[in-house]
């Protein structure tokens, strides 16, 4: 059986709320895969600090088992973050903590866990092996405090924000042909042909995939590298800011299935000219979707797993 089913799965889940800062809408499709491995977190009021809101996409590939691990625990890894409590370096914080999660899943309650989320029938009572654990996911993360809009990524999920009426790139997608990324590669005994990994991963940065990472072992424990920048797939973001104003509208997040079928700029226009005649943001999603989703897989564009977080800003100020 390949990765496509013989009719997509048209059905979409909807995450929606509004509050002081900022009114949102997630909305996600299965479309023609086989399973859906994306996840999303969308959550206001972080830590009970109205003034912080955290919103992420996460697309998994080999299997859901770390994108729903990354999901659980993100917020949660986050707000213990020393940098986030004292709010004095919450890119950094953010970049800790797509660290701070990678380490957590190579615990021996992490790997059993992972096990458990691939296959909810195992023993919680049993050690399990990483070595079995093939899956990983991108992480495209904003984190809006006060009126200060921060992005990490890693990997090929996206966020552009619409600026005066214009796409404002929040993130680069991470490629295994980029310079950057093809010497990291190659100075970590890696090699990329036909724009793959080793020939086999289509990115170059992601959580888990700890097969490219050089996961130590010492006395029976997984040991995570000391230099998680230098490994063959990194789970370390690149992080970018903006002082939000009046003229910045809103940001969209998506994983690669959303980019890959239409331009920023297609999707700005997409998403002003619904929001300028009022369309609620749950429709706006239904109706992107619905639009993106292929007729048929002939092509594969338009037959992936699709996750979209729309975030409409509420108080940008001049």
């Amino acid at each position: 059986m390949g990765p496509y089913m013989s009719q997509p799965k048209k059905e979409k889940v909807y995450d929606q709320n509004k509050g002081k800062k900022v009114e949102f809408c997630a909305a996600s499709m299965q479309g023609w895969r086989n399973t859906m491995e994306d996840s999303h977190i969308a959550e206001m009021n972080i830590d009970g600090d109205e003034d912080a809101c955290v919103f992420g996409v996460f697309d998994g590939h080999g299997g859901s088992e770390v994108a729903q691990f990354v999901k659980k625990y993100f917020v949660q890894e986050l707000t213990k973050n020393p940098n986030f409590k004292s709010k004095t370096n919450l890119g950094e914080a953010l970049k800790e903590t797509f660290i701070s999660i990678d380490k957590k899943m190579i615990t021996k309650d992490g790997i059993r866990e992972l096990h458990q989320l691939r296959d909810p029938s195992r023993s919680g009572n049993q050690d399990y092996d990483l070595q079995t654990i093939y899956a990983g996911c991108t992480a495209n993360v904003c984190l809006i405090y006060n009126n200060q809009l921060y992005v990490a990524n890693s990997g090929d999920s996206r966020s552009v924000l619409c600026s005066k009426d214009q796409p404002f790139a929040m993130s680069i997608d991470h490629k295994p042909d980029d310079k950057i990324e093809l010497e990291r590669i190659r100075a970590a005994g890696g090699f990329v042909a036909e724009g793959r990994v080793n020939g086999n991963l289509n990115l170059s940065r992601a959580m888990g995939d700890f097969e490219y990472k050089d996961i130590g072992e010492q006395g029976g424990d997984k040991v995570y590298p000391k230099e998680p920048e230098k490994t063959m797939i990194t789970v370390v973001p690149d992080i970018k800011s903006k002082n939000l104003i009046t003229t910045d509208r809103f940001l969209l997040m998506g994983c690669d299935g959303i980019w890959e079928c239409k331009s920023n700029e297609e999707l700005m226009d997409f998403i002003i000219q619904r929001l300028d005649r009022q369309v609620p943001l749950k429709v706006i999603l239904e109706e992107l979707l619905d639009t993106i989703l292929a007729k048929d897989c002939s092509e594969g564009i338009g037959c992936d797993n699709m996750t979209v977080i729309l975030v409409v800003f509420n108080n940008a100020k001049q």
